[in-house]
C-alpha cells in the first residue's frame, strides 16, 4: 500500500502543481488495502462496505495528502448514509490548502456544489467516487455534467475488478491508462489487455480483448489443471 501511497501522490502533485493554470478539480480511485485480518477464505473482506472502509481510508488520504504538502488536515461528515467525508488540508499559505472529498455519492451534487465555490481556485480532489455518467445523477443529470463531469479530470486510478470472471486490474498513471489480467491466481503474472492509451478502455472493450487473449474460460482452465493434476 506504501508504494500505491506514493505514486498516488506523485501523480495528484504533477497535477495540482502548476500555478496559473484552471483550478485542478481531480478524480482519484485508489485501491483500499484490505483489512489485515483477511483470510482467503473471506467472500467479502468487507462486510460493512463503506463504513468499514472509511475509518482507514480516511487515514490514508490524510497521509497522502501530507505527502503533497505540509500542513493539518480536519474533516466533516457530508452524509453518514452514503459515508461521503469532507477533508480540508490546511497549509502554512491559504492559497496553497487542498479540499478533498472521499466516497461522494449522486446524493451529495448539492454539497459537491457548494465546496466547489468555496474552494476556488485551490485544487479539490475526489476519492473514490460512487458515480461512472451524469445519467446516475436522474434528474439532476445536466446539472451533474456541468459542475462535475466537464470539470474534473483523471488524476490516478489503481482498480481492480472482474471482466469476464476474470480479475482485471486498471491503471491510470496522471497520463495513460492501462489494463491488465490476473489470469492465475496462484502466480502474479499479468497478462496485458491494453497499454498506454488516452481514454478509459470500457467494459465491453476489455471483455472482447479477454476473449482475444484467454478465449478458454477460467472454469475451463480449472478443469483442465484440476484434470492435470490429477495424473500426477
Amino acid at each position: 500500500s506504501s508504494s500505491t501511497s506514493s505514486s498516488t501522490s506523485s501523480s495528484t502533485s504533477s497535477s495540482t502543481a502548476s500555478p496559473g493554470r484552471v483550478p485542478p478539480r481531480l478524480y482519484v480511485d485508489y485501491l483500499i488495502p484490505l483489512p489485515s485480518s483477511t483470510t482467503a477464505a473471506d467472500i467479502d473482506p468487507w462486510p460493512g462496505g463503506l463504513a468499514q472502509m472509511s475509518p482507514p481510508f480516511t487515514q490514508i488520504v490524510k497521509e497522502i495528502l501530507s505527502s503533497l504538502i505540509p500542513g493539518s488536515t480536519s474533516t466533516q461528515i457530508i452524509s453518514e448514509e452514503d459515508c461521503s467525508t469532507l477533508l480540508i488540508h490546511e497549509t502554512s499559505s491559504p492559497s496553497t490548502d487542498i479540499a478533498c472529498v472521499i466516497f461522494p455519492s449522486v446524493d451529495d451534487l448539492n454539497k459537491l456544489q457548494e465546496i466547489d465555490k468555496m474552494v476556488g481556485a485551490r485544487p479539490l480532489i475526489l476519492f473514490n467516487k460512487q458515480f461512472k455518467r451524469p445519467s446516475d445523477f436522474g434528474f439532476k443529470s445536466k446539472a451533474a455534467e456541468t459542475s462535475i463531469f466537464n470539470a474534473f479530470k483523471w488524476g490516478y486510478a489503481l482498480q481492480e475488478f472482474s471482466c469476464r470472471g476474470e480479475e482485471v486490474k486498471l491503471i491510470f498513471d496522471g497520463e495513460k491508462w492501462s489494463a491488465v489480467c490476473l489470469p492465475d491466481a496462484d502466480t502474479d503474472e499479468e497478462v496485458i489487455l491494453v497499454e498506454g492509451v488516452c481514454e478509459r478502455p470500457e467494459y465491453d472493450f476489455l471483455t472482447e480483448r479477454i476473449n482475444d487473449v484467454l478465449p478458454e474460460p477460467l472454469w475451463q482452465r480449472q478443469m483442465q489443471k484440476a484434470k492435470k493434476d490429477g495424473l500426477k
